[in-house]
């Protein structure tokens, strides 16, 4: 029997489960009816599917204990920024983030993607323009967010940023069901702050199958060879879909009434996570989510929470994004029709809570784009005495040269 494939895959970071076949002693369940919504096309999920992996990979190697993103939300602040890119600038961005296609086709594929998101009951989203108050947009730029993401512009005054970064945080705050605040930290807007993107994602589901809270019980989870720690292990058996080769064990967990599951890879025994990591790519990805088959499993699982915050300015650039934020070369021109704007800042926060019921997940980011500061002229008062010269100017000969000293002295 093969498993229905998701159309719509959350990616979520990778952690301990044992997923063991037991065909005698587990009970099937026969999965309920199950709205679909319109998949979204192949090269939309790969191009998403790549910059997650890439992104991840970059995150966990510095982190510690766990780590989560979510890639989906970042990409959609970004391609915001897209919008307004031109030359060599959108080239890059167009690159790091895995876009594939005319820029029309991009903004049209995530329109399609909110549009399907939107219509499912467990998810909750929104972006939104932050603009300064009388800055002027192109129309085409202005158009391009306001009917491809649905961020109308939100006038705020960065000249006082302590109470725009209020009002973005708790804009991002009710979004998030209150999970991601804050997310904007004191002195990252300033008076040269024009507009700042942003796009927040709350997901709640129950598992289809919940865990039973009388089967959690504290065992050792090994986090290393001879290196354990005590955690909650939830555990129960069911139906669900499933596959495993020499490397890894792939399971699917569903979301109940919905189209979500959560996916985990679980390295086997002697197999390190870092190199699994390393090798997992978006068609290897879905080679096993093509793979995978309803078959009786008993799974034990890490009840626990995760919260990240980064800033994610250095990972960008090493995905090949530097000129959005040289504040010299970037060309956001397709914004206000001239380059005087750049990327200064990229944030991004996220959660997750796993337990007996389900899940609970949310995140917001935020492009933060300022102007470079524009010079104050000159101040220059001759209003003491001072030389003065009449020369050539390309040969800078003297044709006459003298010094004032005291106006008053000077005769009519």
């Amino acid at each position: 029997m093969r498993y229905p494939h998701p159309s719509c895959i959350a990616i979520w970071p990778l952690f301990a489960l044992t997923a063991v076949l037991s065909w005698s002693t587990v009970s099937c369940h026969a999965s309920p009816a199950v709205t679909m919504t319109e998949p979204a096309t192949a090269s939309d999920v790969s191009g998403n599917n790549t910059f997650a992996l890439n992104l991840h990979r970059r995150v966990a190697t510095a982190e510690q204990g766990g780590s989560v993103i979510s890639p989906w939300s970042l990409r959609i602040a970004l391609a915001m920024v897209y919008a307004g890119a031109g030359g060599e600038t959108a080239a890059q961005i167009h690159e790091a983030l895995a876009l594939e296609g005319k820029a029309a086709l991009v903004h049209t594929a995530f329109n399609e993607d909110l549009q399907r998101l939107t219509g499912i009951d467990e998810i909750a989203l929104g972006n939104r323009l932050w603009v300064q108050s009388g800055f002027d947009l192109l129309q085409p730029f202005r158009q391009t967010l306001e009917g491809q993401y649905g961020a109308p512009p939100s006038p705020v005054d960065f000249s006082v940023p302590e109470a725009a970064r209020d009002t973005i945080n708790s804009w991002i705050g009710d979004a998030t069901g209150g999970r991601v605040g804050e997310l904007i930290p004191a002195g990252v807007l300033d008076s040269r702050t024009r507009l700042v993107l942003t796009n927040a994602i709350h997901f709640e589901g129950d598992w289809e199958l919940p865990f039973a809270v009388d089967s959690t019980s504290s065992q050792p989870f090994f986090v290393s060879a001879g290196h354990s720690t005590e955690v909650e292990l939830m555990q129960h058996q069911g139906t669900h879909g499933y596959v495993e080769d020499d490397d890894v064990q792939f399971v699917e967990l569903a979301y109940a009434g919905t189209d979500l599951a959560m996916q985990v890879i679980l390295p086997k025994e002697g197999r390190n996570l870092g190199s699994i990591e390393q090798d997992l790519s978006a068609g290897r990805l879905a080679d096993l989510q093509e793979r995978l088959t309803a078959v009786p499993v008993s799974v034990i699982l890490p009840r626990f929470k995760l919260a990240d915050r980064m800033r994610a300015d250095s990972i960008l650039k090493t995905m090949g994004m530097q000129l959005a934020f040289d504040r010299n070369l970037a060309d956001l021109s397709g914004i206000d029709g001239r380059k005087l704007l750049y990327l200064a800042a990229v944030l991004h926060g996220a959660f997750i809570d796993v337990n007996e019921r389900g899940t609970e997940a949310g995140a917001a980011s935020a492009a933060v784009i300022n102007t470079r500061a524009l010079r104050l002229p000159a101040q220059f008062r001759a209003d003491r005495p001072f030389l003065f010269i009449i020369a050539e100017r390309s040969s800078g000969m003297i044709l006459f040269i003298g010094r004032l000293t005291d106006p008053s002295r000077l005769g009519s």
